[in-house]
């Protein structure tokens, strides 16, 4: 692994992993914050910082800094940071490229604690080198340029006007791209899956990746790290980091760049050196992460490790006929158990409710007339039923929400049928798959129904029957590995 590491390092520019990481808490939890080049012009970075902030849950202190404006958004604007009384924790630049080096100057002169450069540069290549020197030297650290910029669901900051908060969220996410970040922040929020921070650092010119994952491996509020690479410039400091980090909290890495075509729009994009592909596999996976292929798949494992849904064989009970012929070959693929019940039980519960089970038990494909029927009494009796079972270590509770569009009063159907569902399996061993054809009324319905696989516990949802059964098999190859038996799960 050293020799391995050491190529790695030789390759993306490795300087030294003495470099400790310096306090980041003044970009996610800042008491005032100055958004340079703020503005109200529609589409401007300006303006989307600034309703991010004023319309989101930050209490804390929005200074705009604008020279030709006096009021934005009803609030007072400074002329330049030099005209803001008090301390100013945060800043966020705004303002086009040529005019950011005089912007960190002067957050130099001021030792701002925390800068986010949202520009796709920081100025004149030949300015760069003694800039950021002025910059550590005044303690100021910076995250960019070319990113999104920097998210806390405790303090309200967001780059995002979208963005919700759930002060419970526990997941960290780290990104290099800041589409990449939005979409893993946006759809997690969609899923119910609460984010604690997240950072998109762009070209990571001062705090990188290293920096971010030591500082979510010490917040109590992050019980798990998702993160998206596009290289390092720091291999074993990255990886030994991601070891620390994995010790007490899952870590769940996708690394861009897959091929050379990808490698050079990584290189492109942020400027990031990629590296071999099954390299970065290889050794993320030693360090201790999961390694997953999509944003979805990366959303479904974080789901998953912070659950109690991980082990034991599995029972489906769910609508719609061809459901079955799947998830039996998806679990065969995957090499995943199927739950095997007594005899006694299948024929007391088929009796109870009218439906045959197929594969020993663990099969139970529901008619929507049935699952509807009596409130959802015969459903919620096989769920908890199965739920409490000994031999069924996860159940899978599996809507095709498309069947229900055309019920009369559907979403108060679907609350009610994901109300009695969850109520009657509350034993942390099972999740919910939303399956949808994604027309709007639909997703109405599975935003709805997610609503209420949140209330009052957790009932994890996911997308598709296909996506979790990819997940389970990620979760369980990575379990195998480390545990030592080698990865005898899927193929």
């Amino acid at each position: 692994m050293d020799g391995a590491l050491t190529g790695l390092a030789a390759r993306t520019g490795e300087t030294g992993a003495g470099r400790q990481a310096a306090s980041l808490a003044a970009f996610f939890e800042p008491a005032t914050i100055a958004v340079v080049g703020a503005t109200d012009q529609p589409g401007k970075l300006g303006t989307t910082v600034m309703r991010a902030l004023i319309e989101g849950p930050y209490a804390g202190r929005v200074v705009p800094v604008n020279p030709r404006r006096d009021v934005l958004f009803g609030l007072d604007v400074a002329a330049g940071l030099a005209d803001i009384q008090g301390n100013v924790d945060l800043v966020f630049v705004c303002v086009g490229d040529a005019a950011v080096p005089d912007v960190l100057r002067a957050c130099a002169d001021r030792r701002v604690a925390a800068v986010v450069v949202l520009n796709a540069t920081l100025g004149p290549a030949e300015e760069t080198g003694a800039l950021l020197d002025t910059l550590r030297a005044a303690g100021t650290r910076v995250i960019g340029p070319n990113c999104m910029g920097v998210y806390s669901s405790n303090s309200g900051v967001s780059w995002t006007p979208r963005a919700a908060f759930d002060k419970d969220g526990g997941l960290g996410l780290v990104s290099h791209s800041g589409g990449m970040a939005q979409d893993l922040l946006l759809s997690a929020s969609a899923r119910g899956l609460g984010v604690s921070v997240a950072a998109s650092l762009g070209n990571c010119c001062d705090v990188d990746e290293v920096d971010v994952v030591e500082y979510l491996t010490e917040d109590e509020r992050t019980g798990a790290i998702g993160m998206y690479l596009e290289g390092t410039s720091r291999g074993p400091a990255l990886l030994a980091a991601i070891a620390s980090a994995s010790a007490t909290k899952p870590v769940v890495c996708m690394k861009g760049g897959r091929d050379s075509a990808a490698a050079e729009a990584v290189a492109t994009h942020t400027g990031r050196i990629a590296g071999d592909y099954r390299v970065w596999e290889g050794l993320l996976r030693q360090a201790g992460a999961y390694f997953v292929n999509s944003p979805e798949e990366l959303l479904d494992c974080l789901a998953l490790v912070g659950s109690e849904f991980v082990d034991g064989p599995l029972c489906f009970v769910g609508n719609g006929g061809g459901a079955s012929v799947l998830l039996s070959d998806l679990a065969a693929a995957g090499r995943l158990p199927l739950a095997r019940l007594a005899d006694d039980l299948i024929a007391r519960l088929e009796g109870a409710v009218g439906v045959p089970s197929s594969r020993g038990g663990a099969i139970w494909d529901i008619p929507l007339n049935f699952l509807l029927a009596n409130d959802g009494d015969g459903a919620s009796l096989l769920a908890g039923e199965l739920s409490r079972d000994a031999g069924v270590g996860r159940l899978v509770l599996h809507l095709n929400l498309t069947s229900f569009a055309n019920q009369d009063n559907a979403e108060d159907e679907v609350r009610k049928l994901v109300r009695r569902l969850r109520e009657a399996t509350r034993t942390g061993n099972r999740v919910l798959v939303l399956r949808t054809d994604g027309s709007a009324p639909v997703n109405a319905l599975r935003a709805i129904a997610i609503e209420e696989a949140g209330e009052e516990g957790d009932l994890p949802c996911f997308n598709s029957i296909e996506s979790l059964m990819q997940a389970l098999t990620t979760v369980a190859r990575h379990r195998s590995v480390r545990a030592g038996e080698g990865a005898d799960v899927g193929p």
